[in-house]
């Protein structure tokens, strides 16, 4: 690690930490053109369809229900042709992660049935405890699994146009739409700001000159975008954008579509009816 840091700079770092960003953006795009089972759906019954998995995983008080779930979230990932190796990477390790942090506390802090006791610290792992926390890993992980999988098979204005259908107000559809874009032109815009900069570096950097780098960047970033909000909103307001979502593709129902709404219902229905 420490041969690493010193052959590669901050820098280098912070450019390649940003087109891996951008290229997992590019594979999402890329993604949702697929010729998968959930690309074919209209968008409308996966927007619907994901929210009603999200919602039985995450209010059942059943482990079982909840791996059911998820299970059948991976059978849809591999039926939409997605790699799972990228879920790993991107989705469930993060997850595990940052909710097991939040679950951590809750392994010795529930009270129940004790199973052992950590040693030096004289804490009690109760067996409560336990399922407490592996109940939120579940429940986080198939959440974001059906997350990630409505985002990898669906273009970001498909899921917003799906969103006015469901009557989400108009100002929170404009916010979410205007944020994605902002957030990967920011990116795109640093990237270039980096990229300029390493084209002219000679040698390598002092730690002081990279902080005096990172404050110029951010500088010049703050009044570029700044500068570049004011020209879309003009630019907005003379071509008379409201907020609503526009494309030239229409959706339509198919057989398919009435089929999987058939399908989810069922599923969903047999899961409580069991539990």
């Amino acid at each position: 690690m420490f041969q690493r840091r010193s052959r590669f700079g901050f820098l280098e770092r912070t450019i390649a930490d940003l087109a891996e960003i951008l290229d997992h953006a590019e594979t999402a795009a890329q993604s949702s053109g697929n010729a998968g089972l959930v690309q074919q759906l209209d968008p409308r019954v996966k927007v619907c369809g994901a929210l009603v998995l999200i919602v039985a995983a995450v209010s059942t008080t059943h482990l079982w229900m909840t791996g059911a779930v998820f299970l059948f979230s991976l059978l849809l990932i591999v039926l939409s042709h997605l790699s799972l190796r990228l879920y790993f990477k991107r989705t469930w390790l993060g997850v595990l992660f940052f909710t097991g942090l939040i679950a951590l506390p809750a392994i010795v802090t529930t009270p129940g049935l004790v199973i052992l006791q950590v040693p030096l610290l004289h804490w009690a792992v109760s067996k409560q405890g336990l399922t407490t926390a592996f109940r939120l890993l579940a429940r986080a992980e198939t959440a974001a699994t059906i997350t990630m999988l409505l985002i990898l098979t669906t273009q970001w204005t498909h899921v917003l146009k799906s969103l006015r259908y469901f009557y989400l107000p108009l100002l929170v559809v404009t916010i979410l739409s205007m944020t994605q874009r902002y957030l990967f032109l920011l990116l795109q815009l640093t990237k270039n700001l980096l990229d300029a900069r390493s084209s002219r570096k000679v040698g390598q950097w002092s730690v002081s000159q990279q902080r005096e780098l990172s404050a110029s960047v951010l500088s010049v970033l703050m009044s570029r975008s700044l500068f570049l909000s004011e020209e879309v909103y003009l630019a907005m307001q003379s071509r008379g954008f409201t907020g609503e979502i526009h494309l030239l593709d229409d959706f339509s129902f198919r057989w398919r579509d009435w089929l999987s709404v058939v399908i989810l219902i069922t599923v969903i229905a047999l899961l409580f009816l069991i539990s």
